[in-house]
């Protein structure tokens, strides 16, 4: 369908925006610029240049939906919109505001040829007052020459050496007006205890009006008016604090994510000079050990949390770095609630603003990282400073963001990572990053080779698709978490109390291909959750991005399918991201010898709040022949019992192989509050039966032919005539083909009599290097 709706035409900052506004997304004349020769040749002047492309803003000129989709090119790229300045109602009086929503890497402007301004930073937005070259109601020309090359020293997260790059605008851009005296910035400080959220407001040019009031659209809360009357000459910025105190406060969570409007209002003599929306949770975090427990967990409004998180890249198969629209942004935090999860790591990219926006909406906590260099240099200092300060003041007044993550891994600052100097210049960023938002935690580098230098958060990478590997690898770390330990810090530091967390782990790694991630995610997450000080965990990750295949989702967000229900009727993602977890402390597969039982240690997880008066344990198990036919168990329960953060043990179940033929099943086991499902989770069998005999009557009706893989008589796939050889019992080829077996069948077989042949097998892709 053809629009001449711009893209993206929702407001860019719900959380800042003023009511009259124009949407400039849509399309800019463009043109690629490999000489660097526009400037001296003067493009930015009307007549000069004659522009010969059209590139849809805010697309990355990378991005199919920018019209380019050139991955190639580095270098210089010029945008040209003839553009007519609004005027009347809220613009009177006003001057045009022109505001760039982030645009990598250097942008300079110009109006009706006139330099306007310039910016360096690819993460965060840009504005220039066009009232200084032009009145309102006329048409101007905008011109943008926007650089990027890509450089190591750059912040550029993933976009080196990874994924796709992005450059040039990236953002929306939009008009709006300004009065002279203006609030160029909020910051927030919410209470809980009272309903109280404290703001420090900067207003420029403060001489201009006379009171501040902030209210509430809704009457949440009552109206409040601080006085301008004794501020400084010289039309500097001055900032004023206030405080609101909610009627009738509700904390924000992810379970309840309340909202309240806020209005913040200059005036002059009692008439609106500058008005602007915005909204507030009221949430805090904190840090503290719960009842009983030697360690620290993370808090949220006083309450501690288990953190069931996930990786979030933040790429977008046709945007790159933007989404292409405001329901596919919205889509990406709706499976985070579909899928259990109650918060996403953001990784080395500042994100788009409307994500944090539905994060707040919909109540999926954030951690966010700030994008890595990959060459240490003053510059490269210098550079992520600026973001860094310019990101924390943009986003800090979301609720759902509890903690900044400066620093990626080891190569996160670059040179081979955290020398003794480097490690000193983190510290100092840890510092400064706390001194500009003291309301959440900070992590100074979500390591991967146990190198933390000062951090609010204790936490740690691995990815191991060996259960007994992963199994040792965990205890291990918990076991030497503990004050005093040099463990997983660097350069003689030592842990205190902080809380330990996993910021990313998996089966499957990047570059490993496209193999199955049901199974490692389901045992790894069992084990994780085995342990009551490790107090959350970040999956790798929400979806596949590019030729990383490890996602719950693939990248264009169509769902996998994990067959989890096939076993467990129901059981899905959610189950195994629960807050309350049934851990079932065995392999993902026991393996049953005959007439022999085994024992299943059973614990129980619990994270939510919820009471269970009647909390029970029921199990059964499930058997499936060689035949392919199931059978079904008898539901056996029992009481249970649980305490609030903590694993605490359950009788064992006894298991053993099914003496009808069982050849693999699963032990299924849910916790309920009376009859309502708390949590679940299963684990399979195998029966270690002798093997079967080539051919058997298995009654009078039926003969069963057995044969191995390998024993084929032909093969051919894609033209080849040989085969590989995976094991003595897998065999596999790739892209199309066939393989045709020929049995011989036992003499004196009445052929007459046959009604029908079913054929079994157990087919698989294969993933290259799966074993």
């Amino acid at each position: 369908l053809m629009t001449t709706e711009p893209p993206l035409r929702e407001h860019p900052r719900p959380d800042f925006e003023r009511p009259a506004w124009v949407n400039l997304n849509g399309q800019w004349a463009f043109d690629f610029d490999p000489n660097d020769a526009g400037e001296k040749e003067e493009w930015f002047r009307s007549g000069k240049h004659r522009f010969g492309r059209q590139i849809t803003v805010p697309f990355p000129w990378e991005s199919r939906l920018s019209g380019i989709g050139d991955t190639e090119y580095r270098g210089v790229g010029w945008y040209s919109r003839r553009v007519k300045l609004p005027s009347g109602g809220p613009w009177t009086g006003r001057d045009p505001w022109l505001i760039v929503g982030a645009c990598d890497w250097e942008a300079k402007v110009w109006v009706n040829g006139e330099f306007a301004g310039e910016h360096v930073g690819g993460y965060v937005p840009f504005e220039i007052n066009l009232g200084r070259h032009a009145r309102l109601g006329q048409t101007v020309d905008i011109v943008i020459r926007a650089v990027d090359f890509t450089k190591d020293e750059q912040p550029t997260g993933k976009q080196i050496g990874w994924y796709t790059r992005n450059s040039g605008i990236w953002q929306t851009v939009y008009l709006e007006p300004r009065a002279k005296a203006f609030i160029s910035a909020v910051r927030s400080a919410p209470k809980v205890a009272d309903g109280s959220i404290r703001y420090d407001l900067t207003i420029e040019h403060p001489e201009q009006v006379d009171e501040l009031t902030i209210f509430s659209p809704d009457g949440e809360f009552e109206r409040v008016g601080v006085r301008l009357d004794n501020v400084p000459a010289g039309g500097g910025p001055f900032v004023v604090s206030a405080e609101v105190v909610v009627d009738r406060p509700e904390p924000w969570s992810p379970d309840s994510p309340r909202l309240y409007g806020v209005t913040f209002e200059l005036a002059k003599r009692g008439r609106a000079v500058d008005t602007v929306k915005s909204y507030f949770g009221l949430r805090e975090v904190s840090i503290s050990k719960a009842d009983g427990r030697d360690y620290q967990y993370i808090r949220l409004n006083g309450k501690p949390l288990y953190l069931r998180g996930a990786l979030h890249q933040s790429f977008h198969p046709e945007g790159i770095y933007q989404y292409p629209s405001d329901a596919v942004v919205r889509s990406d935090y709706e499976l985070c609630k579909a899928i259990g999860i109650n918060f996403l790591r953001i990784h080395i990219k500042a994100p788009v603003p409307r994500e944090l926006y539905w994060a707040d909406r919909l109540g999926v906590l954030i951690m966010q990282d700030l994008p890595n260099y990959w060459v240490h240099s003053p510059q490269a200092c210098r550079w992520w400073q600026e973001m860094m300060e310019a990101v924390v003041a943009r986003d800090r007044n979301h609720p759902c963001t509890f903690a900044w993550c400066d620093f990626n891994e080891t190569w996160g600052i670059g040179h081979g990572g955290y020398k003794s100097d480097h490690q000193v210049w983190v510290e100092d960023m840890w510092k400064l990053t706390k001194r500009l938002d003291p309301t959440r935690l900070v992590e100074d580098n979500s390591p991967c080779n146990y190198d933390h230098v000062v951090t609010d958060i204790n936490s740690w990478h691995f990815y191991i698709n060996d259960y007994n590997h992963a199994r040792e690898h965990i205890r291990e770390v918990v076991d030497k978490t503990h004050p005093g330990s040099t463990f997983n810090y660097i350069g003689g530091r030592k842990q205190g109390n902080e809380p330990l967390i996993n910021s990313e782990y998996g089966g499957i790694g990047a570059g490993q291909g496209d193999q199955d991630v049901s199974w490692c995610f389901k045992f790894l997450t069992n084990e994780l959750r085995l342990h009551d000080k490790v107090c959350g965990y970040v999956y790798t990750e929400l979806s596949d991005i590019e030729w990383e295949h490890n996602g719950f989702v693939n990248y264009d967000r169509t769902l996998k399918e994990f067959g989890y229900a096939f076993w467990f009727p129901g059981f899905t993602l959610a189950d195994l991201n629960s807050a309350d977890f049934v851990v079932i402390d065995a392999p993902p597969m026991i393996v049953l010898n005959p007439f022999e039982p085994r024992e299943v240690p059973i614990k129980i997880s619990h994270w939510s709040h919820r009471d269970a008066p009647r909390l029970a344990l029921r199990f059964r198990t499930d058997w499936i022949d060689g035949l392919g036919s199931r059978r079904e168990g008898r539901w056996q329960s029992r009481p249970a019992t649980w305490a609030p953060f903590q694993v605490v043990d359950q009788p064992a179940i006894r298991v053993e192989a099914d003496v009808k033929g069982g050849i693999v099943g699963a032990l299924l086991v849910e916790v309920l509050d009376g009859n309502a499902p708390v949590a679940r989770n299963y684990v399979n069998l195998l029966a270690e039966w002798a093997p079967r005999p080539p051919a058997e009557a298995l009654d009078v009706k039926t003969l069963a032919l057995r044969f191995n893989p390998m024993d084929f008589a032909e093969w051919a796939f894609d033209g080849q005539t040989g085969h590989r050889r995976l094991s003595m019992d897998k065999v596999s080829g790739t892209g199309a083909g066939r393989v045709e077996y020929r049995l011989q069948l036992p003499e004196g077989l009445p052929l007459e009599r046959l009604a029908a042949v079913t054929v079994l097998a157990e087919l698989a892709s294969n993933a290259g290097d799966a074993k």
